[in-house]
């Protein structure tokens, strides 16, 4: 049986390796999931109750769904033929039913090949949001004018508005605005939530190696936050707060991010997904995805 240890900040750098490997089956599978990035492990590993096992190159993440009810994903690193069969031993072991969670839609049929799967669903309301970068940067075209609009007014406006990258000198202004934003927002960013929790914990202790973000200036004050990493050829958006009541603030902010990122093999940008929310959505959608990438929760057994 396999054993699950508790992710924690003193043992994550036993995981930087796998998501290493992993970068090579991104490649290969063309997967940008945002829940197997290292970033994203690290922001929500306490609120689910991360645990993690190591098989040969691969490791398995176990996680508690908000109903209480724990699931396995599929394996990140190298040899992960070995990995599944490793789990599927492990799920007889235990009684022979398990639920694994935000599969890519191929990689179905490869935990097929070793357990039953009783059921296989996905939704909408799962699905992440991807983005050419490219058009990110440079909104041209009618499909974008909108948003190129709202950025030029946002300029003309805020003439002095500029993008800071977060550095250790501006973390403390940034962890005020962070406060401050969801003190006046608790529509969208709750002091009792999960999110309001792990980002207050992220700013207060973080990690330049994984992520980078910036801060939106303009008329003198912070207007805006974003947090997000680099992994592979795609940015992962986490957290972007910005003042609702300035016109183009959003727009401004999320492009100013993406041309503060380089590095030309970075090519994508993964914005998440909705949840379902309404507002969420549309915003989303208002930035022209290239396309959804669909996230599966399979039920399956073993005989």
């Amino acid at each position: 049986m396999l054993e699950f240890k508790k992710i924690s900040r003193k043992n994550f750098a036993e995981l930087l390796p796998f998501f290493e490997l992993e970068l090579e089956s991104q490649k290969r599978n063309k997967v940008r999931i945002a829940d197997y990035t290292p970033g994203s492990v690290m922001m929500w590993h306490e609120s689910y109750d991360d645990r993690f096992a190591v098989v040969g190159a691969s490791v398995i993440f176990n996680t508690k769904f908000e109903n209480g009810q724990r699931c396995y994903y599929y394996p990140i690193g190298k040899n992960k033929k070995h990995a599944i069969k490793a789990l599927a031993s492990h799920i007889k072991e235990q009684g022979g039913c398990a639920v694994i969670a935000d599969v890519g839609e191929g990689r179905i049929g490869k935990i097929s090949k070793e357990m039953f799967v009783v059921e296989a669903y996905g939704s909408r309301d799962m699905a992440d949001y991807l983005y050419v970068k490219s058009e990110f940067e440079n909104p041209a075209g009618r499909k974008h004018h909108k948003r190129k609009n709202l950025i030029n007014r946002f300029a003309a406006e805020h003439p002095d508005t500029y993008f800071e990258a977060l550095t250790p000198d501006n973390l403390g202004l940034a962890l005020e605005y962070y406060k401050y934003y969801a003190l006046r927002n608790p529509d969208s960013s709750s002091v009792e939530d999960n999110e309001y929790k792990e980002n207050i914990k992220l700013l207060s202790d973080f990690d330049f190696s994984i992520f980078s973000g910036g801060l939106l200036w303009a008329d003198g004050k912070i207007v805006g936050l974003t947090i997000g990493e680099v992994y592979g050829d795609t940015v992962y958006v986490h957290t972007e707060k910005a003042e609702k009541e300035m016109a183009g603030a959003y727009q401004t902010l999320s492009r100013a991010y993406l041309l503060s990122i380089t590095d030309p093999s970075v090519k994508y940008v993964n914005r998440e997904e909705d949840l379902g929310l309404p507002g969420l959505r549309r915003s989303k959608m208002a930035y022209c995805p290239a396309w959804l990438e669909y996230k599966y929760v399979l039920r399956v057994t073993v005989e």
